[in-house]
């Protein structure tokens, strides 16, 4: 890619770390480029460079030209705002955690499109949501998520067991497989499934990272506190 070239793709912007005086660099995750950082350049300070919608979570198309160190963001055209996300405590939680598996089980400039789209239609239902406790959303994007890394077998009960994970019984096996079809309007999960898949989860998602994700404990917390 040369100095002339710049690329434009559907974004989502999973975390922002502040960079000197002026500066954040955003780790996205790009439809067509999979895992991209990008220096925002200028928008700290109260710069409307980039519109004012520089918010976690926002999905929309990033449009970016290399640089020294990092891609430049040259503008990022929001379709999805993630204020929603970011201002509500259980819904940052929640979406906090989907950012850090994905940022922790992918590589620079593996695209997967499938991917995306499992992200984004989550986020986009969690913000849409009436209610901020949706484990329909938590466990379906994890479900989602390992299948399009190639982690997730067929589950049933063989196939569970030759990849060494829990088994499911058959309310929860036809849960996971509704679960599986994308985030709809909010489900009422059975007990028996929440837990038997999330240890499901909970295994591949300890098998696959590298080391434990911290937002797991803030969801934790927060998941307890939302039930009390």
């Amino acid at each position: 890619m040369t100095d002339a070239v710049r690329c434009a793709s559907d974004a989502v912007l999973l975390r922002l770390v502040d960079q000197g005086e002026r500066d954040r660099l955003g780790n996205f995750y790009l439809r067509e480029h999979g895992r991209v950082t990008l220096a925002l350049r200028g928008v700290r300070g109260g710069s409307r460079r980039f519109g004012g919608d520089v918010d976690l979570f926002s999905r929309g198309v990033a449009t970016f030209a290399p640089g020294r160190n990092a891609n430049a963001l040259a503008s990022f055209d929001v379709t999805h705002a993630g204020g929603r996300l970011a201002a509500d405590p259980l819904r940052f939680a929640i979406a906090s955690f989907w950012s850090e598996l994905v940022l922790a089980t992918t590589a620079d400039d593996d695209p997967s499109e499938t991917g995306f789209l499992v992200l984004s239609s989550h986020l986009v239902a969690l913000a849409a949501s009436e209610e901020p406790l949706r484990r329909d959303l938590l466990l379906g994007f994890q479900l989602g998520w390992f299948r399009t890394l190639g982690h997730l077998p067929d589950l049933d009960t063989a196939s569970l067991r030759e990849a060494e994970l829990p088994s499911l019984g058959s309310e929860s096996l036809a849960v996971a497989v509704a679960l599986l079809s994308g985030p709809t309007d909010a489900r009422v999960l059975p007990p028996a499934a929440v837990r038997e898949i999330g240890a499901v989860t909970r295994r591949l998602r300890e098998r696959v990272t590298s080391r434990p994700l911290l937002s797991v404990t803030f969801l934790s917390q927060m998941l307890r506190g939302a039930e009390a």
